[in-house]
């Protein structure tokens, strides 16, 4: 394995690891917190997750350098990269719609990922919201599309995407800790459709706005 594939991995762990800490500190149990418990989980939640994106995106931006054809960070969402955005989108509508359907009608049942932050929000309702809703759709873009999908190769082609999506998409499927072959698959095109929205925009953001509009939706609807 090359030195910087190496590196990159590590990157992306270390980045994974501090996510997961992060999440665990902001949600310890209110009596676990200092006093003013609804205070302190939420700041917790603030600096931990801003210090964890303040130092992703330092990551991403030294890594992105080298890819080619470069990423359009810097731009507006100009008419074009909405369009480009909306397979993407649709894939992610599919993919809740039918879940939704097999889950109400009782083919399977509810995601174990799922199931953890139901059970969160009705003990850390602000902190699990912001986490799900905001900072956590943030933090997998980071990790799940601009560090593992700029992992291994500097030259974007048809080749090193395919190999890319199908890297991203597992392995954002993998961490959401799948309890069945239907979870794997949701999951797993969900990943899918948040790269390709990256791969076709080459703007991290767009991904940002996909995975919040979906989480949010998620969560209210």
């Amino acid at each position: 394995m090359r030195p910087h594939i190496i590196k990159n991995l590590t990157i992306f762990i270390i980045g994974l690891v501090l996510y997961q800490v992060v999440e665990a500190l902001a949600l310890v149990p209110g009596e676990s917190h200092w006093r003013g418990a609804a205070i302190s989980g939420p700041i917790i939640t603030l600096v931990g997750f801003a210090l964890t994106i303040w130092w992703l995106v330092r990551r991403f931006r030294k890594m992105r350098v080298s890819m080619t054809p470069p990423d359009d960070q810097r731009q507006p969402f100009t008419v074009d990269k909405l369009r480009n955005m909306v397979p993407g989108l649709l894939i992610m509508v599919g993919v809740q719609v039918l879940s939704a359907y097999v889950v109400s009608t009782g083919k399977m049942p509810p995601a174990a990922n799922e199931d953890a932050i139901n059970q969160a929000l009705g003990t850390s309702q602000v902190v699990m919201l912001m986490i799900v809703v905001v900072f956590g759709p943030i933090v997998e873009e980071l990790l799940f599309r601009g560090l593992l999908m700029n992992l291994a190769f500097a030259q974007r082609n048809r080749a090193t995407q395919a190999f890319n999506l199908v890297l991203s998409s597992v392995s954002f499927a993998l961490v959401h800790v799948p309890t069945n072959l239907f979870d794997f698959a949701t999951y797993a095109l969900l990943g899918l459709g948040l790269g390709l929205t990256y791969a076709r925009t080459r703007d991290l953001r767009s991904g940002m706005a996909l995975h919040i509009l979906n989480n949010f939706v998620a969560c209210f609807i």
